[in-house]
């Protein structure tokens, strides 16, 4: 299943034009970019602060993620460039900012980039773990979290288990 949402993020992280031709050289020349680093930190985000569904994400959280260095500037501004020229499938344009088209994928990419963020050493958001009302953002990444824990999880068991009791 995570394969799927995969191919879907190489396709719509770029044109209409080159996805409806299913060619990715467009999407490897924006990942050279870090491109696909800033659509999943942007996702997390999105999904970490509004929770999924129709959540939107501005210029502003973009800025905040180039200025703490989760992502470089320059990727942070080509999301924002090609976001709002319609560019990225990605995303759609409203009011002042971009949303993630379909929510499962931006649940998909928040998991795929906690995963990338455990893996470097940061702990588990305090969102992620929390239950009860507005855990919802929880829920739909969490289970893209365990789906892609075989694949991407490179924490021994004793690793782990801190980062859930921490």
């Amino acid at each position: 299943r995570t394969q799927v949402y995969q191919r879907v993020f190489e396709l719509c992280a770029q044109s209409l034009d080159a996805a409806k031709r299913r060619d990715t050289k467009e999407f490897e020349r924006l990942k050279a970019t870090g491109v696909d680093v800033a659509c999943c930190e942007l996702a997390l985000e999105v999904q970490s602060h509004c929770g999924s569904g129709g959540a939107m994400a501005t210029a502003r959280n973009l800025q905040r993620l180039a200025t703490s260095g989760a992502v470089s500037v320059e990727a942070a501004e080509t999301v924002a460039k090609l976001g709002r020229a319609g560019r990225i499938m990605l995303f759609e344009c409203v009011a002042d900012g971009l949303r993630f088209r379909n929510h499962t994928v931006q649940e998909y990419l928040a998991a795929r980039q906690l995963w990338r963020r455990l893996n470097a050493g940061d702990a588990l958001p305090i969102w992620i773990v929390r239950e009860g009302p507005g855990s919802e953002s929880a829920v739909g990444c969490g289970r893209f979290f365990c789906a892609l824990a075989q694949s991407l999880c490179k924490l021994s068991r004793q690793q782990f288990d801190s980062q859930c009791e921490g």
